[in-house]
């Protein structure tokens, strides 16, 4: 009798470490899982952990940050969230996983975002990000659509032409579809006439134009395109100009806004197709 009542004690200590060890362990997750429950604490230890370069982390304050200002319709902290995101997406090698945000900011703020200062940034880096997923139609559509609304009104040349080059990179895979050599055409043409007559003198106006006809003489050579060699003799003229205007203002190309994530200055700029 003495024997069972000592392994009946003994099942009731285990019972007991295990049932310790199980709580412990259970706190031990929950508090892991824990995040900030509003978007200004979410986003200051989005900005720690970005210092930090834990990418992993960011991405869940940033993604928590996203939520909770967007269930409270705030376009702010979710554009700034959102910036977070694609970067993160983009430094994890997975730009898909940004692409549901992008939407849900599209589906919630589109009205306001129409005269945004972010509205090209926005919906150009969305539109990188369909192609960098394989998306390339839906990136095609995207970029036509926001180059349409940029050429409209007054003319920022540095976004405007930048746009341009995404969107020529972009449509290089269907370069002999009938609207994609209109465009080529109509497009390298306007270029052409706004460097006239003097292209080394009218670049710092203009600039942007390098590139974007870099990438016009591209898809445009696909097409057999008798005005590509013209271009060609511009961008040789222009290229160096612009390299040395870029030597002087470095910042000017990547078209860069910064915002505050926690207490650093992030900086969100307008994406490059690489070519």
């Amino acid at each position: 009798m003495n024997g069972a009542r000592q392994n009946g004690r003994m099942r009731n200590v285990s019972c007991a470490l295990l049932l310790a060890a199980t709580l412990l362990a259970g706190c031990g997750k929950k508090n892991a899982a824990v995040l900030p429950d509003t978007w200004e604490v979410s986003l200051a230890r989005a900005g720690e952990a970005w210092i930090a370069k834990d990418m992993p982390r960011t991405w869940s304050l940033c993604e928590n940050a996203f939520a909770i200002a967007s269930k409270a319709k705030s376009l702010a902290p979710s554009l700034t969230a959102l910036d977070c995101l694609g970067e993160v997406a983009v430094k994890q090698g997975d730009a898909r996983k940004a692409l549901p945000f992008y939407g849900k900011f599209l589906a919630d703020h589109g009205k306001a975002l129409e005269t945004h200062t972010a509205r090209f940034r926005v919906r150009n880096n969305h539109a990188v990000l369909l192609f960098e997923s394989g998306k390339t139609d839906e990136a095609v559509a995207q970029l036509r659509e926001t180059v349409a609304d940029a050429e409209s009104g007054t003319i920022n040349y540095p976004v405007f032409l930048t746009l341009v080059r995404n969107l020529a990179l972009a449509w290089y895979g269907a370069a002999s579809s009938a609207e994609a050599k209109a465009w080529v055409n109509e497009t390298g043409a306007w270029l052409e006439e706004k460097l006239a007559p003097d292209p080394a003198l009218r670049i710092a106006a203009h600039r942007g134009s390098t590139k974007a006809l870099e990438a016009l003489i591209a898809i445009g050579e696909r097409q057999a395109h008798e005005a590509t060699p013209r271009w060609r003799q511009i961008v040789e003229v222009t290229r160096g100009k612009e390299e040395d205007l870029e030597k002087h203002d470095p910042t000017w190309r990547r078209l860069c806004e910064t915002t505050k994530l926690g207490e650093i200055g992030f900086v969100a700029c307008i994406r490059e197709l690489s070519s």
